[in-house]
């Protein structure tokens, strides 16, 4: 019964939540950032390569942090171990949300016990990363690796007390929808080009074979579609890919024309909590039945009181 009751919310969703913003109101968009270690990096030398993993994300979060733009931060949990002070600053930020993405990218499938205990060991490596007093993270986000969404992983997920996770395979869009007890699926956006899907992530983009300009071109048409069609813009960039060269003038420029068009910047929590506000609000209570007996008949006059 309650499998039935969350795929009906899913459809009511998908149904009505295109028209939730009204006309003139900002065009939502939530911006996921990616932090994983670059496997391209291998031949350098530490301090190398520390520098190129982290120089990229500092350049990505350039382009928000100067106006207090929000964003979620997914890191995977070997990036957590190898810079725990760097995303412990990262995380201190109030326009910055944290989320886990396993503990390597592209990491293999696994059973569910061993998925269990990789993904218990990232969410205790980002969570660890806070400073004494401050602002302290509780992950509540999981963006797992692609096309590894099944009933096992929500089971895990949800016994990991995780409130959401990213959905990139691209078979839905727009607002997120329930898929377990206190669980729900954002997906990423997804455009059609030339007779495929594209999932809006930069490593999607790259296998496409865009190049930077493309990449850019597409990110501006996918924000004009949304602010007409109301639907939300959910879109995915890695730090070892937009973080320098074209994909990062790209991601620029495209940070630069959804600010300048006042978009409204949501990390992925703020976003699942507006679909869930969005779906009360569209949710009409059922009907009463009243009892037939109950029911005059209709054109039936009343009845004479005895003489």
């Amino acid at each position: 019964m309650r499998k039935r009751i969350l795929l009906l919310l899913a459809g009511i969703s998908l149904f009505v939540f295109g028209g939730f913003l009204a006309a003139g109101e900002n065009v939502v968009l939530n911006v996921i950032i990616d932090i994983g270690l670059d496997q391209s990096a291998e031949g350098l030398s530490a301090p190398e390569r520390e520098a190129l993993e982290k120089n990229t994300t500092i350049d990505l979060l350039n382009a928000l942090d100067p106006q207090d733009l929000n964003v979620t931060v997914f890191a995977t949990g070997e990036a957590s171990q190898a810079y725990p002070l760097y995303l412990t600053k990262v995380g201190s930020r109030a326009n910055h949300e944290m989320g886990v993405a396993g503990m390597s990218t592209d990491e293999p499938w696994v059973s569910p016990g061993e998925l269990e205990s990789r993904l218990y060991k990232a969410k205790r490596d980002v969570e660890s990363n806070y400073i004494c007093g401050g602002k302290q993270i509780k992950v509540e986000g999981y963006k797992p690796q692609r096309d590894s969404l099944n009933q096992t992983v929500y089971g895990v997920v949800m016994g990991l007390g995780i409130g959401y996770l990213v959905d990139d395979s691209g078979n839905q869009t727009g607002w997120a929808t329930p898929v377990g007890e206190g669980l729900y699926s954002l997906p990423v956006s997804s455009v059609d080009r030339e007779g495929t899907r594209l999932v809006l992530s930069d490593r999607y983009a790259t296998e496409a074979g865009l190049e930077g300009s493309e990449w850019g071109d597409l990110l501006a048409e996918s924000l004009n579609d949304s602010m007409e069609s109301g639907i939300p813009m959910v879109a995915v960039f890695t730090n070892y890919v937009s973080g320098s060269g074209e994909y990062l003038d790209a991601y620029r420029g495209f940070v630069d024309y959804a600010a300048g068009q006042n978009a409204s910047f949501v990390t992925c929590k703020q976003l699942v909590a507006m679909s869930i506000e969005a779906s009360a609000a569209t949710e009409e209570p059922a009907a009463i039945e009243t009892p037939a007996e109950e029911i005059p008949a209709e054109d039936t006059p009343a009845a004479e009181p005895p003489a």
